[in-house]
């Protein structure tokens, strides 16, 4: 697979608090909450700063962890590795194919758009993959990400 590069932004930056918001409202991952938004990135101003809107929205977690936990974290599995041993860890249930679908079901088209994701340091390969598929262009983590999520 090609390899990306991250792009770093403040905490403060508007999409990365949208971002935040909606891992702290809506994620389903009381243990490590994340959210995603994406940002239409057509309307550009002369000086490069993104004039955007959120075309749509993910976050993280599945009723299955509320219900029955997490297999790879009983496991002692790293994150990152083994998504198929728990039917909740599944990529289908992280932030990034989440607001792509967000993205589509309202009919927007993810080509060129940034994705700018808060409560992680890093897109594993799935969603990586998901997210060259869809077009996205860039993806925004937060300054110090590593630092504040890795565990």
């Amino acid at each position: 697979m090609k390899r990306r590069k991250y792009f770093y932004v403040e905490e403060e930056n508007q999409f990365m608090q949208v971002a935040k918001e909606l891992a702290k409202t809506r994620s389903l991952d009381p243990d490590w909450p994340t959210g995603g938004v994406l940002v239409s990135t057509r309307g550009r101003s002369s000086s490069g700063r993104k004039d955007g809107q959120v075309i749509g929205g993910g976050w993280n977690g599945s009723e299955y962890h509320l219900q029955f936990g997490c297999e790879r974290k009983r496991l002692g599995i790293k994150t990152g590795e083994r998504y198929d041993l728990c039917e909740g860890c599944d990529p289908k249930n992280h932030s990034e194919p989440r607001a792509i679908a967000d993205a589509k079901n309202k009919g927007h088209d993810c080509n060129n758009a940034d994705l700018y994701m808060w409560g992680h340091w890093w897109c594993c390969e799935p969603c990586w993959q998901a997210l060259i598929d869809a077009g996205v262009k860039k993806v925004y983590l937060m300054k110090g990400a590593n630092r504040k999520f890795k565990r």
